[in-house]
């Protein structure tokens, strides 16, 4: 059955350590081309959705702001609707000062929310810490342990979220992939629902596993985080070298074509 929509990974997918990644230009074009709904989505929290698309730019990918989704994106619409103001957040200052509802809390908030911890230290890891032992609860806009950069890899917020989570005794309530939460807004905004889209990105235990969850088709490309055999990990509907091998072809017109690791005699 022809998908009617893409939800595309940025990190590692679009871009990697700085450059687009092969094909990606021709795959957004043909996107366009072809008047093919899609949404990008990351769990990247300390860019704004302006910086994102001036990134691409920066690439030669042409990608309207509106069009990035991310974690802050739905903890938001989480924000509004909870009506929630006591909270304590972990980030960049500027991704703060885009939350709905400004903190205002004495003694323990009901929330530390993790956005960041590039700008961290021993005091702030203790307060949470402190926080969270009497009582706050957790929410974790990413579990990815790490990402990569131009100049290697960094510890990600999952790396903090797994610590806390253990020492704390706090589960972490989570709004970034593979949570269900950021891919919903993707359908929610192309107006699809789980049966007429498909996924399509490099970490197999986020971009897939949180594709599979919601029964969205899955196409895992080797790039940017891909390790020989991830697909083994959590089995994807196809797997490509790069996202030149999607247009025209696949998903995007038809469940034909790509290699199929889903009820193929395994």
């Amino acid at each position: 059955m022809k998908k009617h929509g893409v939800i595309v990974d940025l990190d590692g997918t679009l871009i990697h350590k700085g450059k687009a990644t092969d094909g990606a230009s021709d795959f957004i074009e043909y996107l366009r081309s072809q008047k093919i709904p899609f949404r990008v989505i990351t769990n990247s929290v300390g860019r704004t959705q302006k910086e994102l698309s001036e990134k691409m730019k920066n690439v030669g990918i042409e990608i309207s702001e509106e069009m990035f989704l991310n974690p802050i994106t739905v903890l938001n619409r989480f924000i509004e609707k909870n009506k929630v103001h006591s909270y304590y957040f972990v980030g960049p200052k500027i991704i703060e000062e885009s939350l709905a509802i400004a903190s205002r809390f004495e003694g323990i908030p009901d929330y530390v929310i993790f956005s960041g911890f590039e700008s961290s230290n021993y005091g702030l890891l203790n307060r949470v810490f402190r926080y969270l032992k009497q009582g706050a609860k957790l929410i974790t806009m990413s579990n990815s342990e790490y990402y990569i950069t131009e100049n290697g890899p960094i510890l990600d917020t999952g790396a903090f979220t797994r610590m806390f989570e253990q020492h704390a005794k706090s589960k972490a309530i989570l709004f970034g992939k593979p949570s269900k939460k950021l891919f919903l807004l993707a359908l929610e905004e192309m107006n699809l629902d789980s049966s007429q889209a498909i996924v399509v990105g490099d970490d197999v235990l986020t971009d897939v596993k949180g594709a599979k969850a919601l029964g969205l088709y899955s196409v895992l490309v080797k790039t940017g985080k891909y390790q020989q055999d991830d697909e083994i990990k959590e089995y994807p509907d196809m797997l490509v070298n790069n996202l030149r091998e999607l247009v025209g072809v696949g998903p995007i017109l038809n469940d034909n074509g790509g290699n199929c690791y889903e009820n193929c005699g395994y």
